[in-house]
């Protein structure tokens, strides 16, 4: 197991290469003009809760995961073929490999991250809203450049080059503790903010990353250059005396003791924020605007700094000379080591968290039915990510709300969400998602059709369960106090 894990060190600092980012899992937009929910507050919190109590249930108030992919649908990567009646590839000899690789940007991204909210609660003081949670946070994001993939499937000829800077894995772990509050100042303006504490677990991250690949018919010249920190609890990565890693001796500490998390939690600190302001221009309309997490954790417990830079020039003349012997697959191995040689140091880092901007306007066709319009910005190391919803809302009563998407992100125009709230005597329960496939295909040419969503790129599931008291919208229109949704 040691030995296992020792070589999935090596793979991990070896192949990541990228920009150095914390991303945190990605908020669904289709909730942010729900009512019913009290969690609301997340993505603004200048939103108030309409029942002056809500307690959520321990490790189920809000739970989500997102899965997301910028570059290919399953329909991309499998498909049935009419013609041939048969389920292909794009490796397929009859498949288009062209079309395939015109999916492929510069960078491209795969992302994965949960959040689980393991305490909630909030309650009315006046015109005061007051919030508490306690968020497990995980996110992994993996990045790879275009010239990856054409180098792969298409290989390369004389004089070829191939930038291969944007490949790369960040991943992170992190505990996060938010409390906040909102006021009304006046029958149209709410503003809110939400000050946080992050207490970091884990992180993997890389940065000032050059990789390149220059190829002829007499050599290829391979030149790799980043900066890769690590805070993984238990992980050992000794140097030797002239300041280089031994690899063969990376292991992992499996005798860590509570008091030894306790230690990782207090001395991986970081603090954040979230803002947001609602404005009722109109009985029938209101725009609304936040940014949330603004900061960053700074890595002191079991940092690593990993520093590699090198060249590694492989000559295909001498491939050719060499005796077939079975010590040449090693001895190349080790020369390739050889070149890429790591240095470690132990100094704290610090991380940013990837700032959001979201701003929306709501319209009331009727006292129960609007319709909202949401921009959604997220700030990636200098990078911009745009998502825009409109959506439908409804509320049926007192116990149903609805909610219908559709987004434009991805570069895709198929993008429907739908929401669900309910309330049951004190009992809160939602579901959201912000990705319902529109069109499926059948996996077989079988006489019994199992569908399969081929155009989804992306994966979004939240809910939750909380108990809520004092929802008597009539107390609130005796206060002269109009209800925020």
């Amino acid at each position: 197991m040691k030995k296992l894990f020792r070589y999935f060190i090596i793979i991990i600092i070896v192949n990541i290469s990228g920009k150095g980012l914390i991303l945190t899992a990605q908020e669904n937009t289709t909730m942010y003009f729900m009512t019913g929910i009290p969690q609301s507050y997340l993505l603004n919190p200048a939103f108030q809760p309409e029942c002056n109590l809500f307690l959520g249930m321990p490790g189920l108030s809000s739970v989500e995961l997102n899965i997301d992919n910028s570059a290919l649908n399953l329909n991309d990567v499998i498909w049935y073929d009419n013609e041939l009646q048969e389920t292909i590839t794009f490796l397929h000899p009859d498949a288009d490999l062209q079309d395939f690789l015109k999916n492929f940007k510069k960078t491209n991204y795969i992302t994965a991250g949960t959040s689980l909210n393991l305490a909630s609660f909030g309650f009315r003081v006046d015109d005061f809203y007051f919030t508490f949670n306690i968020a497990d946070k995980t996110a992994l994001k993996i990045s790879y450049p275009d010239d990856l993939i054409n180098f792969v499937l298409e290989g390369n000829e004389d004089g070829d080059e191939f930038d291969f800077s944007g490949l790369g894995t960040n991943v992170n772990n992190y505990l996060e503790i938010g409390m906040g509050v909102s006021k009304k100042f006046s029958n149209k303006l709410t503003v809110g903010v939400t000050p946080k504490l992050l207490l970091g677990v884990a992180d993997l991250s890389t940065t000032n990353t050059d990789i390149s690949l220059s190829t002829s018919v007499y050599e290829w010249i391979l030149r790799s250059k980043f900066d890769l920190n690590a805070n993984i609890p238990g992980i050992i990565i000794p140097t030797d005396a002239d300041g280089f890693i031994d690899i063969d001796n990376i292991s992992f500490d499996e005798d860590l003791q509570v008091n030894d998390y306790q230690k990782m939690l207090k001395q991986n600190l970081g603090l954040a924020m979230d803002l947001g302001v609602q404005y009722e221009a109109s009985n029938k309309f209101s725009i609304s605007a936040s940014v949330l997490d603004l900061g960053y954790i700074r890595w002191k417990n079991n940092a690593y700094n990993v520093l590699q830079d090198g060249e590694f020039v492989f000559d295909a003349l001498l491939v050719d000379i060499m005796d077939d012997t079975t010590d040449f697959g090693q001895n190349l191995l080790d020369s390739i080591s050889d070149a890429f040689t790591l240095t470690n140091a132990n100094d704290p880092y610090t991380t940013f968290l990837n700032a959001k901007l979201y701003f929306g306007g709501r319209y009331y066709l009727l006292k129960n039915l609007n319709i909202g319009f949401l921009s959604r910005t997220e700030f990636i190391k200098g990078n911009l990510r745009q998502q825009l919803t409109f959506s439908t809302n409804l509320k049926l009563g007192k116990v149903l709300n609805l909610s219908a998407s559709y987004s434009l992100m991805n570069n895709s125009y198929k993008t429907i969400g739908v929401g669900l709230a309910s309330k049951l005597g004190p009992f809160n329960f939602y579901l959201i998602s912000d990705h319902i496939p529109l069109t499926y295909a059948k996996a077989s040419s079988s006489d019994i059709p199992i569908p399969i969503p081929h155009e989804t790129s992306a994966f979004n599931l939240r809910f939750g369960f909380n108990l809520v008291f004092g929802c008597n919208k009539e107390k609130k229109i005796e206060s002269d106090k109009p209800l925020i949704f």
